[in-house]
């Protein structure tokens, strides 16, 4: 007999599952025979007590030779009135009747009816699952929705059965309780679907991600260009310091493209990427820009009503280009350029260009002048000191005290006290001190003390002790005061406060720079005393006598000692420093005083890892960093080792589980191989010419607990000396320690036994050369005096 199953009204399944009918009762019918075609109402007229037992089949399929088992206990049933032959109704006739199997219990007498019957239906049980699709080849982030049926032995689908899912690889996929999958990375899994101790499976493949890969670089020079941004399959990156990028991507055909300010975009098309393999696309950009260069000194010095001619030169970067010349507009002045548009300067090509600069009235006039056109632009500024030689009052070889000098008076070689000075005045070669100059005051060749300077131009002079704002001072010397909201260009500044300005080919030494842009340096809210800075970008630093180049600091105070620029510890400070290979590694915090060059002591440079082919440290790379590094990869990138003086994970050494301390220096690995990759790592890290002890361990630095383990560790004696290595499946910051010797307990021995602690001489109690279970037990037995060690 075949019959689909299918729920009964809301009530239990028939699945091996007992099956309450109406009404609540435990008489249940044994061994009852179908008759197929039999109707409703077809029951002997002489049984005047009986009971329906109803099972409905909903698919509406006819049941035939169904059995249902009914057993008749005291409980249900009185066997006194029970007759030979099965007259008393211990066999019951069964009829099908419209797909439903109806029943009856009668008694031979005339007793009361039987009450409340329960019929328990032995359903065939599930004796298979099948997992729908049987097989998946998934890309990383692809899910797939998978079902499951069961089948009892004859093939016959069982509804209502419920499933467990799992995956038998959680790192390559997981799969939730509706059997949705979710693939991670790269490898193979098998999906389950289990009912009870019958399981149903399905394979599936994750196709490791291939990923393209290459570096941006200077058409003219072959420079790396670091922080170009590259663009493909919708993901962006920016280059390291070494010009180089990576992108993990699914396999497939991608458009790539390259760009950085003042370069012209690159774009490669069709760009395949296979599973598990690096695609290398390099870019080499070509330069886009243009610069606008001033061929005279800057201020001129001029008259009212007379040209002031500037010449300039407008130099062309990348694709031939023709650009518009343009200035703002100023009162009482009109300006004029030849040409106003250039012709089309070809790649590396120049222009000369003139600008002429007349005002009505004297003063100092700066002109901010730029070349541009729809894609590039760039500017400068030229100023104009203009006097009226026939309405201005020219004084020379005089001491100026407590007066007023305004309407483009001009003062030379003469000594300038506590007087105002405005309006266009001009202060030649001239001590000027405790005074106050504004309106477009030009002062040249001076000596400048105690004075303060709004909107005005100061040149070639010695300004000291002076409060300046809103003005130019062009190669000048500025010892002490305040200058804020100026532009400073080609200017020293000793004991100086600037603030809000833009610093341009100067030097600093015992000044406080804040919020202003310095030439090749960002600082900002920084103090910056007695150093020089190239290169650098400092936030919320203290930087005092020390010259510091390509560093970006953060919260950090840099001082000198015994002679080095060194970062002060447990501030907080936050550091990231380019290696001679190139590779910009991350400092999260400096814990304690150290010397920025000991920071990374030496880097290898960065080495081609493909995919599947197994890479080895070259001996004169390793010989740098003293460690040597054996990788294995299911997806392509690069890989440096870089030596530190501290954990670039920024903390202090605690081994989990064991006391001790760090042996020699820090070895980071940085790579740009894709987090979650398959792979197969062997470091070796050199100890010397000595055999290191048993109590040297390699450790690596839990990046998600902040704190490190040990791992398991081998001794291998190579021609130049001992190493210790060990073999993992990651990459991290790794260390030599050694353990303290902590008293030696039968769980000591259990842990050295299984490899999770050092080995340890003083546990090898049996004297084997190794430490087994049986130490531990020995151990344990002189603990409680049954035995002496």
């Amino acid at each position: 007999m075949k019959v689909k199953q299918h729920k009964t009204d809301g009530q239990k399944t028939i699945n091996g599952a007992p099956i309450t009918l109406f009404r609540a009762g435990v008489i249940a019918i044994l061994g009852l025979v179908l008759c197929a075609g039999a109707v409703a109402g077809a029951f002997p007229a002489d049984w005047t007590n009986s009971d329906l037992i109803t099972i409905h089949e909903h698919s509406g399929s006819d049941l035939v030779d169904y059995q249902i088992p009914v057993e008749l206990n005291a409980s249900n049933f009185d066997f006194t009135k029970a007759q030979p032959g099965g007259a008393d109704g211990t066999a019951p006739v069964i009829v099908l009747t419209n797909g439903s199997i109806t029943g009856k219990v009668t008694d031979s007498a005339t007793g009361p009816s039987i009450e409340g019957a329960t019929a328990t239906v032995d359903g065939e049980t599930t004796q298979t699952i099948v997992v729908s699709p049987s097989t998946a080849m998934l890309n990383i982030g692809d899910t797939e929705q998978f079902t499951a049926t069961a089948y009892d032995a004859s093939g016959i689908e069982i509804s209502g059965v419920s499933f467990t899912w799992s995956s038998t690889n959680t790192y390559v996929g997981t799969i939730d309780a509706n059997g949705l999958f979710t693939a991670n990375k790269g490898g193979s899994t098998t999906v389950k679907a289990t009912n009870e101790t019958i399981v149903g499976t399905a394979a599936v493949t994750v196709l490791a991600n291939g990923s393209i890969t290459g570096k941006v670089t200077d058409s003219v020079t072959g420079l790396n260009i670091k922080d170009a941004t590259v663009i493909a399959g919708g993901i962006t990156t920016q280059t390291n310091t070494a010009g180089s990028y990576a992108i993990s991507l699914k396999a497939g055909t991608y458009t790539v493209s390259a760009s950085k300010a003042r370069y012209m975009s690159q774009t490669e098309t069709n760009v395949a990427v296979t599973t598990g393999n690096p695609t290398i696309v390099n870019f080499a950009l070509v330069r886009d820009y243009v610069e606008l260069e001033l061929n005279d000194t800057s201020p001129k010095r001029g008259y009212v009503n007379q040209d002031v001619i500037f010449n300039l030169t407008v130099k062309n970067y990348g694709q031939p280009s023709i650009f518009t010349i343009t200035n703002p507009s100023i009162t009482n002045v009109t300006i004029s350029k030849t040409p106003s548009s250039t012709s089309e300067i070809p790649a590396g090509g120049s222009q000369d260009i003139s600008v002429t600069i007349n005002a009505t009235y004297v003063g100092a006039y700066p002109v901010t002048i730029t070349a541009s056109n729809a894609t590039k632009s760039a500017s400068t500024t030229i100023v104009a000191n203009v006097i009226d030689p026939a309405a201005s009052v020219v004084i020379g070889d005089s001491n100026i005290t407590g007066s007023t000098l305004e309407n483009g008076t001009v003062v030379i070689d003469s000594n300038v006290t506590e007087s105002t000075v405005g309006n266009g005045t001009v202060l030649d070669n001239s001590d000027v001190s405790y005074a106050t100059a504004s309106g477009d005051t030009i002062i040249t060749d001076s000596e400048v003390t105690n004075t303060t300077v709004t909107d005005s131009v100061i040149e070639n002079s010695t300004v000291t002790n002076t409060t300046v704002t809103d003005s130019f001072i062009i190669d000048s010397t500025v010892i002490g005061g305040v200058i804020a909201g100026s532009t400073l260009t080609n200017t020293t500044t000793t004991d100086t406060v600037v603030e809000s300005s833009t610093v341009t080919g100067s030097t600093a030494t015992n000044s406080i720079i804040k919020s202003s842009t310095v030439t090749n340096t960002n600082t900002t809210d920084t103090a910056v005393e007695g150093s020089t800075l190239v290169n650098v970008n400092a936030t919320g630093c203290t930087i005092e006598d020390v010259t510091l180049e390509n560093i970006k600091l953060e919260s950090a105070t840099v001082t000198s000692q015994s002679g080095k620029a060194t970062i002060q510890g447990g501030t907080g400070a936050k550091v990231s420093i380019s290696g001679e290979g190139g590779v910009e590694v991350y400092f999260e915090n400096v814990y304690e005083d150290i010397p920025v060059e000991d920071l990374i002591k030496s880097q290898t440079v960065p080495q081609t890892v493909q995919s599947n082919v197994t890479v080895n440290t070259t001996a004169a790379e390793a010989a740098k960093v003293g460690a040597s590094l054996s990788l294995n990869s299911t997806t392509g990138g690069s890989v440096t080792i870089s030596k530190c003086g501290i954990n670039p994970g920024g903390s202090t050494f605690a081994l989990q589980g064991f006391s001790g301390s760090v042996v020699g220096d820090y070895l980071h690995i940085d790579s740009d191989i894709p987090g979650g990759t398959i792979m197969t790592v062997t470091f070796c890290i050199y100890y010397g010419t000595t055999e290191p002890g048993s109590d040297k361990w390699i450790v690596w630095y839990n990046w998600d607990t902040l704190a490190w383990e040990s791992m398991p560790t081998t001794k291998e004696h190579k021609a130049d000396g001992w190493y210790l290595c060990t073999k993992t499946d990651h990459l991290s910051i790794y260390a030599v320690a050694t353990t303290a010797s902590d008293p030696i307990t039968a769980t000591i021995a259990l842990e050295i036994a299984v490899g999770s602690r050092p080995f340890d001489d003083a546990a090898d109690v049996s004297g084997d050369g190794r430490v087994t279970s049986l130490d531990a037990l020995m151990i344990l037995q002189a603990a409680s005096d049954a035995i002496e060690l």
